[in-house]
């Protein structure tokens, strides 16, 4: 990985100018993968678009694109007949690029394959990888809460790593779920019976804290989940500051319909780079503070975990299965 925290801001931002604090809960994750080598070959399981891991290996994409504006627009077979936003993402190659980009949604695989950050993109299953043993020497996965069987998708995980192999996990704190007001003051405003209230929240909710607390824990939580998997703990890193998850929840949410139809506007008429370069400079002043408190928080005030595991060499993992989360 490459860059320092403030470059990572910028680009991170770049790509979610409309919602700053999607940059800064990004950020604070790849500003942590600096100081974790990944050998190749390498996986990325849940790759998604590839926008995460394009800027963590140094890229950037041009300023007439950001991921929200331009999420609407879909490829039609020929990339030449998409619009130069879709078919010119990428300003900045990334520094090295990811043997193996992996995720079950075939819309963001095509997405993924404009960021040039992949040798080889798949469609494919976290809980069954189409792969050999001991196919890879690293993984990284920021998607093992979303599988069904996450259970499944370590003993996967542990059977495609070399016996030298490292796997590299971003993973809810058990925290994590405090922070998400929105479901909180829907929930309450639900039993007040204060329904207009109560939809309102919901609706910004939009199912986030079902999500995020389906699999949390901490660090003494997750050594015993990797070693279940046939892994042991290595290096934890906490990361994401409980006060900027509760910014991300809320944010420029409320406003988002309207910000992204103005970024259409400001595309259509030629501004929009303009604009976009004058929106990231404020908003990089004003969230850099929460960046610099998410990179070192206290393991009660971290909305994530950053973990790296090995192939434990005294056990294989285990078949027991114990409920899905």
């Amino acid at each position: 990985m490459t860059s320092e925290p403030k470059a990572l801001l910028r680009s991170f931002l770049e790509a979610n100018w409309l919602k700053p604090f999607d940059a800064v809960w990004d950020a604070s994750v790849a500003s942590t993968l600096t100081s974790v080598r990944m050998e190749e070959p390498s996986l990325d399981l849940g790759c998604g678009d590839g926008l995460f891991m394009l800027i963590a290996l140094g890229g950037r994409v041009r300023m007439a694109y950001d991921r929200y504006t331009d999420t609407h627009l879909r490829l039609r077979g020929d990339l030449s007949s998409a619009p130069a936003s879709m078919t010119s993402v990428v300003s900045a190659l990334p520094q090295r690029r990811i043997t193996v980009g992996l995720d079950w949604k075939a819309g963001l695989v095509d997405k993924a394959r404009r960021m040039q950050t992949y040798r080889h993109l798949l469609v494919g299953d976290g809980q069954a990888l189409p792969f050999k043993d001991r196919a890879f020497a690293s993984v990284f996965c920021n998607i093992l809460y979303w599988l069904p069987d996450w259970q499944a998708g370590l003993r996967e995980m542990r059977r495609v790593l070399r016996a030298d192999g490292r796997l590299v996990l971003v993973v809810p704190n058990r925290h994590v779920g405090d922070c998400l007001r929105s479901y909180h003051k829907a929930r309450r405003y639900r039993q007040g019976r204060w329904r207009l209230a109560a939809n309102f929240f919901a609706w910004i909710d939009h199912g986030r804290f079902s999500t995020l607390t389906r699999l949390t824990g901490d660090r003494e939580e997750w050594r015993h989940r990797l070693r279940q998997a046939g892994f042991e703990l290595g290096a934890h890193y906490p990361v994401l500051d409980s006060g900027a998850v509760v910014r991300w929840d809320f944010s420029t949410r409320p406003l988002l319909h309207g910000l992204v139809l103005m970024g259409r506007g400001l595309r259509a008429v030629g501004l929009k780079p303009a604009v976009k370069h004058v929106v990231v400079r404020m908003w990089q002043r004003r969230v850099w503070p929460w960046l610099e408190r998410s990179l070192t928080p206290t393991e009660d005030a971290c909305g994530l975990w950053v973990l790296v595991a090995a192939p434990s060499r005294q056990s294989k993992p285990r078949e027991t299965v114990q409920g899905r989360c």
